[in-house]
């Protein structure tokens, strides 16, 4: 969420004299209308693709918002729950978080996919920062999985949106979470993380790769044995073409998780 940032324009009178005349700000109420444009299109978008009972409205403090939810297979041993949180520019239906739902349940995991702001992409937002609209959905995702006796939860971030996770973490997650996994481009380093961390790499992004290499540097240097990475061959950060790879990747990571004490 952007900071709302007053502009003033110089205005000259009479004698040469002039004086500052603040205006509204524009900028982040345009945005957020943008964002709640895309995601009602993206809402009808979903009712077409998506079971009746998967598709979910959650809300987060002062507004709802978008979720996909899948149980446990029927007949499966429950493990526990998987958040996936898209990134700014993603969408639940996107190839790559659809390919991760649905590889969880048949293994026992319960998985429920935030939809973030669709803001407009804008050069520089990525990284840590604290977005109180994204801190709200993560907090009512939690709150879902609670109220569905979770007691184990893995978060994973596509994109940045692990680098938000870390910011929304400094109040302290929930005790149920055991492990974080980071799809993309990311920047949270083994050192700043105590939790069992699964890193997948896209080969195609040159940024990605080397924020990746930096990682694996500060795992080693810090004995960070829960750290694991792996580089899966694509051509781009969004994985095209490797979403299965990913999601597959992803659940025998989790799977491993859920054999360790909590």
């Amino acid at each position: 969420m952007q900071t709302k940032v007053a502009r003033a324009v110089w205005v000259r009178v009479l004698f040469g004299a002039a004086f500052v005349v603040p205006l509204p700000a524009l900028g982040a109420a345009a945005d957020d209308a943008s964002s709640s444009s895309r995601e009602a299109a993206l809402e009808i978008t979903l009712k077409r693709t998506e079971s009746r009972d998967a598709l979910l409205t959650l809300k987060a403090e002062d507004h709802e918002f978008l979720a996909i939810g899948i149980a446990t297979a029927g007949g499966v041993e429950p493990r526990g729950g998987v958040i996936v949180l898209a990134d700014d520019g993603m969408t639940l239906s996107d190839p790559l978080p659809t390919a991760i739902r649905h590889v969880l349940s048949p293994s026992g995991w319960q998985s429920l996919s935030l939809q973030m702001p669709l803001k407009a992409p804008i050069s520089g937002t990525e990284g840590k920062h604290k977005d109180p609209v994204f801190c709200a959905r993560l907090a009512a995702g939690f709150t879902y999985l609670s109220s569905k006796q979770v007691a184990r939860i893995v978060l994973v971030g596509l994109g940045p949106a692990l680098d938000r996770a870390f910011a929304y973490s400094k109040e302290g997650f929930p005790p149920s979470v055991v492990g974080l996994a980071g799809i993309g481009r990311w920047r949270t380093r083994p050192k700043e993380n105590e939790f069992p961390t699964l890193d997948l790499v896209p080969s195609g992004d040159e940024v990605a790769v080397s924020a990746a290499a930096r990682r694996q540097t500060a795992a080693t240097l810090v004995a960070a044995s829960a750290y694991r990475q792996v580089v899966i061959e694509v051509p781009d950060g969004v994985f095209q073409g490797g979403e299965a790879e990913a999601a597959k990747r992803l659940r025998g990571w989790v799977n491993q998780l859920s054999t360790t004490k909590s």
